[in-house]
């Protein structure tokens, strides 16, 4: 189905000899940029989409984890040993974890030491993770428990969930200017992201933080999956608080400023129509190679956002009525888009025949 990732599975490498990891983070000596969250080669300097400096991604393990105990939906308590570090997204610092009476492998995602500005921290997180509890769907990635550990320093309870190892890759490393998705397969990871957004929204939970290395493509023999990652998680951490705090925090708007719908900028009040224009995003950088809007720094980049149209396609040939399913997520009035995943997905399902 998606012959892009095949074909991007089969490239030879051009950085590192290190094994993939399943957590969508730059391999060693790649450089990511910290506007748009792309990831280059080493050698690179500038980003090619938003000439933006690198920055070199710094994957020391911040604080040694030997084990933790998680607590499952059930109430039941669950040891699982770390076998290694796997790097830091924007939230979350990621570990390989084993459950040595089953061995299987799971992944461990601990909140960031420099993200635990309060004592409300670890509960907003941990509010935000145990939403994702309740979310069983083949497109969305499976939390299965939730806790705190306490590294190094004795005062501090540190927050975590562990979910699904994943052996895909993100779809952020996947979109390049020389290996976009075709217009078929961005349809068909539009219509397994509505999937999962429709399953979370009826059950009133918002994603708040959907963009490319929030969604996986997973291919095992001839099927392939896509799964979205973190619901919930970054929306009520960072709920309450005001813009600079919250950019002051981690580098860059969560959310992603080359991502967010304007009005969730603008009323910092989550909303499924807020995850459709998101979704809106990706499908526009898909086909054309970047976002819809992005300027010289994040202020720039969400006045776009609420003011500026998206450029026509210039692609030679997409499907009829492509670029209108599009637009549609992208209307700067909440009150024009698809008003819900479901809706969306039948547009889509529509122009799939």
């Amino acid at each position: 189905m998606f012959e892009f990732l095949r074909q991007s599975r089969n490239k030879p490498k051009q950085v590192s000899t290190e094994p993939e990891l399943n957590t969508g983070l730059p391999a060693k000596d790649e450089k990511r940029c910290p506007k748009c969250s792309t990831n280059f080669p080493a050698r690179c300097v500038i980003c090619a989409y938003c000439k933006t400096l690198l920055m070199v991604i710094d994957r020391k393990d911040p604080t040694r984890i030997e084990s933790v105990v998680a607590s499952r939906p059930d109430g039941s308590k669950w040891e699982l040993s770390c076998q290694r570090f796997l790097g830091s997204g924007t939230i979350c610092d990621v570990y390989d974890v084993l459950d040595a009476e089953s061995g299987e492998q799971f992944a461990v995602k601990a909140l960031m030491l420099r993200l635990m500005v309060d004592n409300k921290s670890a509960r907003k997180f941990l509010e935000g993770a145990r939403k994702g509890l309740s979310l069983e769907h083949e497109n969305i990635v499976r939390t299965h428990a939730v806790g705190s550990t306490k590294p190094e320093r004795k005062d501090l309870n540190r927050p975590f969930i562990v979910c699904e190892y994943l052996e895909g890759k993100p779809l952020s490393q996947l979109i390049d200017k020389d290996n976009l998705p075709s217009a078929s397969e961005t349809l068909l990871m539009a219509n397994h992201v509505c999937a999962a957004l429709q399953h979370a929204h009826e059950q009133g939970i918002i994603h708040g933080d959907l963009k490319p290395s929030n969604i996986y493509l997973e291919s095992t023999g001839e099927k392939d999956v896509v799964k979205v990652s973190d619901f919930a998680i970054a929306e009520r951490l960072f709920q309450g608080l005001e813009w600079n705090q919250v950019t002051t925090m981690t580098s860059s708007l969560y959310g992603s400023a080359v991502y967010l719908a304007p009005d969730y900028a603008h009323e910092r009040t989550p909303a499924a129509v807020a995850d459709i224009y998101s979704l809106g995003c990706i499908m526009y950088e898909c086909m054309t190679g970047h976002p819809p809007f992005l300027g010289n720094n994040d202020f720039v980049t969400i006045m776009k956002h609420m003011a500026e149209p998206i450029k026509p396609f210039s692609v030679e040939y997409i499907p009829k009525g492509f670029e209108a399913v599009i637009k549609r997520a992208l209307e700067k009035d909440p009150r024009k888009r698809w008003q819900s995943a479901a809706e969306m997905r039948e547009g889509i399902v529509k122009l799939q025949g």
